[in-house]
């Protein structure tokens, strides 16, 4: 059941990801979420949108992120008018082991972050309006 969905313009770039998690903070705030679920879910989403943002050709300028609950699961749904790999694995090759010394920041590691607190992401690259898109969808399990 989706519970909270907002979409935001990612014309400012990077700036919007604070508003970003501003939002999150505040949706998943009263749901029965660790303060270490809440983190993983918003560096998740931060580093993925960055990665639309930053590494997409062309880059993402629109995004939308949804709140899901399931009976014993949160999720969240990011969608962006971009497609930043061309399947689920093309995003595991591009992520670098968080041992490796990549030295920049656009080395991958990020990726690797996403796939330690979420190693079931889904990842469905797609197509809208003549653009490529792309959704990732990640859970944790409720008690």
């Amino acid at each position: 059941m989706n519970i909270a969905t907002a979409s935001f313009d990612l014309d400012r770039a990077l700036l919007v990801l604070a508003e970003v998690r501003e939002w999150l903070r505040v949706q998943l705030g009263p749901l029965p979420l660790s303060a270490r679920d809440v983190d993983a879910f918003l560096l998740a989403t931060v580093e993925l949108l960055a990665n639309a943002v930053g590494h997409a050709q062309p880059a993402a300028t629109r995004a939308q992120i949804s709140v899901l609950r399931g009976s014993r699961r949160i999720g969240l749904e990011l969608s962006c008018d971009s497609a930043s790999f061309g399947d689920l694995g093309a995003l595991r090759r591009a992520a670098k082991p968080l041992a490796e010394d990549c030295g920049m920041a656009s080395s991958g590691r990020g990726l690797a972050l996403v796939l330690h607190y979420f190693p079931e992401l889904d990842y469905r690259p797609g197509c809208t309006a003549n653009r490529s898109a792309e959704a990732y969808i990640y859970w944790r399990e409720i008690h």
